[in-house]
């Protein structure tokens, strides 16, 4: 539901503190912006990320795999609209030739909020 921590919500997502980003790798991107919305429905979840003036989005067919990273203090991770767009950096696999549009950009692989 929106509005709720993500963490109580699903209870699959992992949240960690870690000194070094994550760095991509076979075939990874990574894009930076706010992140300004996550859709948790049944085991999918869509990320919502305004990156220079472009929306984009980012979708999994499961969020237990997506790894979220935090460098700033008492951040509250969300399903729906935040409150707060937090800066993040999206590490991703870019969708294939073939894939439909609903998979936006890619597969999140780590959501890190970094300080703006």
């Amino acid at each position: 539901m929106p509005g709720e921590d993500v963490e109580q919500l699903r209870g699959r997502e992992r949240v960690a503190s870690r000194e070094l980003p994550q760095l991509p790798v076979d075939g990874e991107k990574q894009v930076k912006g706010l992140l300004t919305y996550i859709d948790c429905a049944g085991k999918e979840m869509t990320l919502t990320l305004n990156a220079g003036g472009r929306e984009m989005k980012f979708w999994a067919p499961t969020g237990d795999k997506i790894l979220f990273v935090s460098f700033v203090p008492d951040l509250k991770v969300i399903c729906g609209s935040q409150k707060t767009p937090g800066l993040v950096r999206v590490t991703y696999r870019p969708v294939s030739a073939g894939q439909g549009a609903e998979r936006g950009e890619g597969e999140p692989v780590a959501v890190e909020y970094v300080k703006p």
